[in-house]
């Protein structure tokens, strides 16, 4: 079932204090269903963190629209978006700082945000345990954050992202600052989490690798989705790599990568040809050509 859409999502940064429009997004289009583990592919700058930043009610698109359970959130009223943040969606971040308070217990960590349940104190104990038991950290629940591994860490930070059981995770490079092995492990839990809890899963990462264990794979090139993989056959994965996947806005207009750009030497026209079924977009290179188009 479509759980969230992501339509023609556009995200321009200005800088006022020289005048410059950055476009961080140019035209994302993407949808996941209910209980998958959705990766977003992509070099440092491509745009991962401001589309998860937009699903997640960090930020406001420039353009676009995002709907998670058929509702529009960039409609919603601040006490909406605080309710949001609170209930159905969760972030776990590259950082271990900037998912655990670092002065306090693994167990206090994770018993932060089930304060806002109101529940009796012995009860938030009981599910901080557990949940520390379900990542294999029980042994750990009284050590600092600065007392632990890298690894166990960001476990100990996907226990206070899952601890309310919200309905999605957003993700930003977990495993960024992580060895090989530790990566493995760590994304295993997360795995085993997903299929546990149900939990729909958005997962930034630059690591390709990562399409190993997801339902789906977008990959972000310039602010653009240049790829989506499927998991469903491994073999399949270095051809499905190679595709270039275009963006089509609401009006019609494609988006070609950079890459695209410069290794066909395209300027501003191209001559379309319809051939049984396909498009042909012939760049169109030299004055002459122009002329003839227009003449035509």
């Amino acid at each position: 079932m479509k759980f969230i859409e992501v339509q023609n999502l556009v995200k321009i940064y200005e800088n006022e204090e020289y005048n410059l429009t950055i476009p961080a997004l140019k035209g994302i289009n993407l949808k996941v269903n209910q209980g998958e583990l959705i990766g977003i592919i992509g070099s440092s700058g491509a745009g991962k963190t401001t589309l998860l930043s937009i699903i997640g009610g960090l930020l406001e698109p420039t353009y676009g629209t995002v709907f998670v359970e058929n509702k529009d959130i960039s409609k919603f009223t601040k006490l909406d978006l605080l309710n949001y943040r609170r209930e159905t969606v969760s972030f776990l971040w590259q950082l271990p700082e900037d998912n655990l308070v670092k002065n306090v217990s693994l167990l206090r960590n994770v018993m932060i945000p089930l304060q806002i349940t109101n529940k009796p104190l012995e009860f938030q104990k009981k599910i901080a345990n557990e949940m520390l038991d379900k990542l294999g950290l029980s042994h750990r629940k009284n050590h600092k954050p600065n007392q632990i591994s890298g690894g166990e860490a960001q476990r100990a930070g996907l226990a206070v992202a899952l601890v309310n059981n919200p309905k999605i995770l957003l993700g930003d490079q977990i495993t960024g600052e992580l060895d090989t092995t530790t990566s493995v492990e760590v994304v295993n839990h997360l795995k085993d989490m997903k299929d546990e809890l149900g939990t729909t899963m958005i997962i930034a990462t630059h690591k390709k690798s990562f399409t190993k264990i997801t339902d789906r794979n977008y990959e972000i090139k310039d602010g653009l989705i240049s790829h989506i993989i499927s998991s469903d056959d491994p073999n399949k994965l270095e051809e499905l790599l190679k595709e270039e996947y275009l963006t089509i806005d609401e009006n019609g207009n494609i988006c070609l990568p950079k890459e695209i750009l410069e290794q066909l030497k395209i300027n501003h026209l191209l001559k379309v040809e319809i051939d049984n079924g396909n498009i042909k977009l012939i760049p169109i290179q030299d004055d002459k050509s122009k002329e003839k188009i227009k003449k035509k």
